[in-house]
């Protein structure tokens, strides 16, 4: 079965550390592709994106196309209000065996009976009760 990362944020802007750890997660998870997701609006923020979604969509879209198994996906733009991502793993559950990659998930219990959780070493995550740089699966 295909293994697909799920790297969901607002990615405002996209940055050279949502590069490295989707390559990280590229190869210590034998990744076949990665997919990028930016959010139309994050439910931990309480104030949106600075960059409109377009824009955010296109810098997404050139910073990740130089690496053939990194992939960019609006699904969460077209939808209306906070994206969560137990609802985007919902959508994309054809592509594979989905490893979503994030510093915390809303909703958890649900994300992991999807999917196997891969969370990335960040401070915030810790302060919000997250794991750091680990795996957690089905």
């Amino acid at each position: 079965m295909t293994r697909v990362g799920v790297f969901g944020g607002t990615f405002d802007p996209v940055h050279v550390g949502h590069l490295a750890i989707a390559n990280a997660a590229l190869d210590e998870l034998g990744l076949d592709r990665v997919y990028f997701v930016p959010a139309r609006r994050s439910p931990l923020k309480q104030d949106g994106p600075v960059a409109s979604a377009e824009a955010r969509l296109a810098m997404l879209t050139s910073a990740t196309a130089t690496e053939p198994r990194f992939k960019v996906s609006g699904i969460e733009l077209d939808r209306k209000g906070p994206s969560f991502t137990v609802d985007t793993l919902e959508e994309l559950r054809g592509e594979g065996d989905l490893f979503p990659c994030a510093t915390l998930f809303p909703r958890q219990y649900c994300v992991t009976s999807r999917s196997t959780a891969c969370t990335n070493d960040r401070p915030l995550a810790q302060s919000h009760g997250g794991r750091r740089g680990r795996c957690c699966g089905r």
